[in-house]
């Protein structure tokens, strides 16, 4: 896991600088799931884990979490994990989500560290790619919320009264793609 934020770190072990993840600075414009990131990301290196699964850098987490408009959230709500479907767009650096006043934004409100998983599986073909990130929430101020509403690409997966933006400042990417189907011996 690599670390992209000028939050606290989650653990000793991240050690990138907190401003720059293989040289790119992440600013604050949202992308489509549709639009490639207006600063050039890095070109991504090819590593492989354990299991034969190519280990994605930063950029290319970033990159793919662009791609998709809707992921889990896992937080801890009542101290037991929880998973919710969400939409989110991408903010470079991190993820923009509404929610209503519930659990989620409550978390949000304690600034508590959650992991956020996007992927993209061909069960038929065996081929597909994952994405989890882990940061830090925080509710985004209802001044600051208003000119973000209307640029968020994406419609809530269920019915929300009044809508409470949150943000997702990425401390660590982890992803994984199988891009070639395994040998069938």
């Amino acid at each position: 896991m690599t670390k992209a934020s000028s939050t606290p770190p989650l653990s000793s072990t991240l050690t990138d600088s907190p401003e720059h993840v293989d040289g790119n600075e992440f600013g604050s414009a949202l992308l489509a799931p549709d639009q490639e990131a207006a600063t050039p990301l890095p070109e991504a290196r090819t590593e492989v884990d354990a299991n034969g699964l190519e280990i994605l850098d930063p950029a290319e987490c970033l990159r793919l979490l662009a791609t998709r408009a809707m992921g889990r959230l896992v937080f801890t709500r009542d101290a037991l994990p929880a998973v919710r479907l969400a939409t989110f767009a991408v903010e470079q650096g991190g993820l923009i989500f509404a929610t209503a006043d519930d659990d989620r934004y409550r978390a949000a409100e304690r600034g508590d560290v959650v992991a956020f998983e996007v992927d993209d599986i061909d069960e038929d073909e065996g081929l597909g790619w994952r994405v989890t990130v882990v940061g830090r929430l925080a509710p985004i101020d209802p001044e600051q919320a208003a000119p973000l509403i209307p640029l968020l690409p994406v419609r809530a997966w269920a019915p929300i009264g009044e809508r409470q933006l949150v943000r997702l400042t990425i401390e660590s990417y982890d992803g994984r793609r199988l891009a070639s189907r395994p040998d069938e011996t």
